[in-house]
């Protein structure tokens, strides 16, 4: 089954899936492979429901992530006959349940409560202002965390008003630089000049790592700074607020729709690649239902 497994993820990586998605697949496919104890021609859907209720200490995300994986493979192996198309392996993997929508965005205010006071209270040093500029340009840019922490100082070109960023899935995407951005980016280059002359009286390495990485939002040793979530999540403790990056990233969107933006800015601004994805932020907002219902004139 190792094989068709390899087989069918190498064929969702040329067709253009993200490879933090093909990966998710795969750990959730050789899992399955690993512990379901038969072989493919085997297997049929009570054994499926079965090892899916035996697995203990996940998510509901990471639950409905694996039933994703498993239906994919299915079909996949169903279209490629390894397994009959009448065989009962088949199931319906069912919508997530999520909260609420409304509790999952956050005011203009609370970030500027987490960015300024939040940080200040947990957190300190270099670290308060890295994580204050963190939390501000990404309120600012709407960009993923990661997108955010792979941003390199040789992307932002101050001559044309831009930076390029890297999107989801690869792809190379530049997003435009305001006076805000400029101002939060200015402030943090000061804290982050200083970080390396520190640094550098001190002897360590950091330096010279951040010098060829050349990372806008460095860990505290130069490379990548895989701890920014633990730094966020701490700040919005702090102050009472449940915060994260793509937390705040909904919230833009949020904004951007109560605004009265059109869809079409909206998908370009979140670096959505199907316009069915920004389309969900419009179907869930009770605002705008409301503001089309008052602009219909009725003579029934």
């Amino acid at each position: 089954m190792k094989n068709l497994i390899d087989t069918y993820l190498d064929e969702m990586l040329a067709e253009g899936k993200a490879e933090k998605t093909v990966a998710t697949y795969r750990s959730a496919l050789y899992r399955f492979a690993r512990e379901i104890g038969k072989v493919l021609p085997e297997i049929a859907s009570r054994d499926v429901h079965r090892w899916l209720m035996g697995l203990k200490g996940i998510s509901t995300f990471r639950r409905h992530n694996v039933r994703c994986a498993l239906a994919g493979f299915f079909n996949w192996c169903r279209r490629w006959e390894y397994i009959p198309v009448d065989r009962d392996i088949m199931f319906q993997v069912g919508k997530i349940k999520r909260h609420e929508v409304a509790k999952q965005w956050l005011t203009q205010a609370q970030v500027r409560l987490v960015a300024e006071e939040g940080c200040s209270k947990a957190l300190g040093g270099f670290l308060k202002w890295k994580t204050r500029a963190l939390i501000k340009f990404i309120g600012w840019t709407s960009v993923r965390l990661n997108e955010a922490l792979s941003l390199r100082w040789s992307d932002i070109h101050a001559d044309r008003g831009c930076f390029d960023y890297r999107l989801k899935g690869g792809r190379i995407d530049t997003y435009p630089i305001d006076a805000n951005i400029v101002r939060v980016l200015r402030e943090y280059r000061v804290h982050y000049d200083r970080w390396q002359k520190m640094a550098k009286r001190k002897g360590l390495r950091s330096p010279e790592v951040c010098a060829k990485l050349g990372y806008v939002f460095p860990a505290r040793t130069g490379g990548k700074w895989w701890h920014a979530y633990d730094a966020m999540k701490a700040a919005g403790k702090s102050v009472g607020v449940v915060v994260h990056a793509h937390k705040i990233r909904h919230s833009v969107a949020q904004w951007y729709v109560e605004g009265g933006g059109p869809v079409e800015g909206l998908q370009i601004i979140m670096g959505h690649k199907n316009i069915a994805t920004t389309q969900g932020y419009y179907q869930r907002h009770l605002k705008i239902k409301k503001r089309a219902r008052k602009s219909i004139n009725f003579n029934l």
